[in-house]
């Protein structure tokens, strides 16, 4: 019996690493992910998953360089906001861009509102046909600072089929990413009125 069941597991095992690496393989084949553009002040790049027929994730991975930093959707006093372009897209239209909590501070140029470290916008899209492939064409641009600011610019191209998956990697950035956004507005825990006062000096909410 124990030589048998060695058999067996000499077998198995073996089956097992191959149906793994195939699996894999497969994975790594309808990967959508761009390769990275880089610039002095750091780096950024696309990926994206197809949840659905219809809807589909991308995150925009910005990773500023040590010592550089870049900007929220409101940079503060000085700066330059993320500005991305999916007009070129072919059959896909952009539901909302978020952003993870930025840091708030000051320094040279006065207030300010952003990221020192890597970040990931989060991307909702959704395809106008549905059914039908897709093509995400992005152009992005975007402020790094150090000593100096540099406008970045870069173009990314992403076909999406129906199967378009991420690497595994890139599958747990999109979730993590999804993870570290603002918790939603929710019945417990929202804002139900706010505005100017009467003698617009303050801001109530």
């Amino acid at each position: 019996a124990s030589t048998t069941a060695m058999r067996m597991k000499n077998t198995i095992v073996p089956l097992l690493a191959s149906l793994c690496f195939l699996a894999l393989g497969a994975l790594a084949a309808a990967a959508a992910v761009t390769p990275w553009s880089t610039s002095e002040g750091g780096k950024m790049r696309l990926a994206a998953l197809s949840e659905s027929d219809q809807t589909i994730t991308a995150i925009l991975e910005i990773v500023p360089t040590p010592g550089w930093k870049t900007y929220w959707r409101d940079p503060g006093d000085a700066g330059m906001p993320p500005d991305i372009n999916l007009s070129d897209s072919s059959n896909l239209e952009l539901l909302s861009v978020s952003f993870p909590p930025p840091e708030i501070g000051h320094d040279e140029g006065g207030r300010f509102v952003g990221y020192h470290g890597p970040i990931s916008l989060v991307l909702k899209m959704a395809r106008q046909d549905p059914g039908q492939p897709s093509e995400l064409n992005a152009a992005v641009l975007l402020g790094l600072c150090k000593d100096i600011c540099l406008p970045f610019q870069a173009s990314f191209s992403l076909p999406l089929g129906d199967a378009s998956q991420p690497e595994a990697d890139e599958f747990m950035k999109i979730q993590m990413a999804r993870a570290n956004l603002p918790e939603p507005q929710s019945p417990v825990f929202r804002v139900s009125d706010a505005g100017l006062s009467a003698n617009r000096k303050t801001f109530e909410a």
